[in-house]
């Protein structure tokens, strides 16, 4: 096809896409034209992954509690989960989509390899600012004043707090949240009931009855070539196999979310202890959101899809954490570690004093974790949860962490696995720290 013919395709479809967009969001605005007309806040939230459609609304019913919030959010199929408005009890989530699925094709996340968006015509991001711009002067032209707000607006008014320099000022939602979790109190998030009976008949169908559950959950996001989203994403699904015996071993059925699944047959070889949506034959979304609120454990890795377990109260363990001042409310936390270019494993304190406000890593190798260091500290996760027990050392105690660091902020508990293996000045090769690992096994009797 001429080239000239290929653009005016594009543009054509560019333009149905526009209109679509305008045609839904302006449906999608009537139909919950009520609850916005008498809500005290609306905030527009233009942009935001999946992680946004948990924090933000936690944030805000915390914040304003007892107002009536709605929040209007980017709808991306492939990214958000459509349902994720049925855990919300007391603030209202209402998606706007701005690109529709294709049935019987499957196309890519435009950023994003490993996620799949099937539009319906060329996802156009340009359109969408300008967009959910015209949403908001439409409301503040019909609402009463100082009830129609943005994200940024509105994250921009949070307290001021000490951040390292080069970060943004957004990045003090995190502190401002982490005060949240403490000190507001707010109601635990659940399905409706109809939707939770589904998903507890299957699980007790594939395990022969009633069990402990522990929520799994694994990510892969992005391309190596956005290293600051693709580095986050974590291990293989075998390679958390012995962990999984090991939690199974303890009674735990382990529910896998995120952007995983596994392989074809491995459900049954777990005699139904190893579930996923698929090995299930249940909805995916439901899944996931009945997962990470049901559970009574939760162990992932660092990407939104894991903030729902510490709102519910739930015992959270972060593993394959990175980068190194990361971490989040009262959560257990394993991080990566990186690798020098003489090939050895750099020291704990050096990590996080001289490498720990980096978000990529580029003399420096990031290693995932392994199978054994994974089952350690796994293993003593489930030992301090089952006794009782602090999660691990807290952060604020740990050499070269520093005050701003998420970890301290969150008052994050560090594995003391991760500990034992990294926080040594002892030159350690990748290869050994399997070894190792397979020593601290022995000694801790797993």
């Amino acid at each position: 096809m001429p080239r000239s013919i290929k653009w005016a395709f594009r543009l054509l479809s560019i333009a149905l896409s526009m209109l679509l967009v305008a045609v839904v969001g302006v449906a999608v605005l009537l139909k919950h034209w009520r609850k916005i007309a008498v809500a005290d806040l609306v905030v527009i939230h233009d942009i935001g992954g999946f992680g946004y459609t948990i924090t933000a609304p936690d944030i805000l019913r915390r914040d304003r509690a007892g107002q009536r919030v709605v929040i209007l959010f980017a709808y991306l199929p492939g990214t958000h989960n459509r349902y994720i408005d049925r855990i919300w009890p007391d603030i209202d989530l209402v998606f706007i989509p701005i690109a529709f699925r294709r049935p019987f094709v499957r196309q890519f996340h435009p950023d994003d390899e490993h996620a799949s968006t099937v539009p319906l015509f060329p996802y156009w991001d340009p359109w969408r600012q300008p967009f959910f711009a015209m949403i908001g002067a439409f409301l503040r032209l019909v609402l009463p004043a100082g009830r129609v707000t943005t994200y940024e607006t509105y994250y921009e008014a949070m307290p001021k707090c000490r951040l390292p320099e080069g970060r943004p000022s957004m990045d003090k939602w995190h502190p401002f949240y982490f005060r949240l979790l403490r000190e507001v109190p707010a109601k635990p998030l659940r399905l409706p009931e109809r939707d939770r009976r589904v998903i507890e008949d299957a699980l007790r169908q594939a395990a022969g009855g009633v069990q402990k559950r522990c929520c799994l959950y694994l990510r892969l996001r992005a391309s190596k070539d956005l290293p600051d989203a693709y580095l986050r994403s974590g291990s293989k699904v075998t390679t958390y196999l012995r962990a999984v015996r090991h939690l199974n071993d303890r009674g735990y059925q382990v529910l896998l979310v995120g952007d995983r699944n596994l392989p074809p047959g491995m459900s049954d070889a777990f005699n139904g202890m190893f579930v996923d949506a698929t090995s299930l034959k249940v909805s995916k979304q439901f899944f996931y959101l009945y997962a990470a609120t049901e559970s009574q454990i939760a162990i992932g890795e660092c990407g939104g899809g894991f903030w729902i377990g510490p709102i519910n109260d739930i015992p959270s363990m972060m593993i394959n954490n990175y980068p190194f001042h990361t971490g989040w409310h009262e959560m257990a936390i394993y991080f990566k570690i990186l690798q020098d270019t003489a090939g050895k494993l750099m020291p704990a304190e050096t990590i996080f004093s001289k490498y720990g406000e980096d978000v990529v890593h580029t003399n420096q190798k990031v290693l995932e974790n392994g199978a054994a260091e994974l089952e350690a500290a796994i293993s003593e996760f489930a030992d301090c949860v089952e006794n009782s027990a602090p999660l691990g050392v807290p952060a604020m105690e740990v050499p070269g962490m520093e005050a701003h660091f998420w970890s301290a902020e969150g008052r994050s508990f560090i594995s003391p696995v991760w500990l034992e293996l990294y926080a040594t000045d002892r030159p350690m090769s990748a290869d050994e720290r399997e070894a190792r690992a397979e020593e601290i096994l022995r000694r801790r009797g797993c």
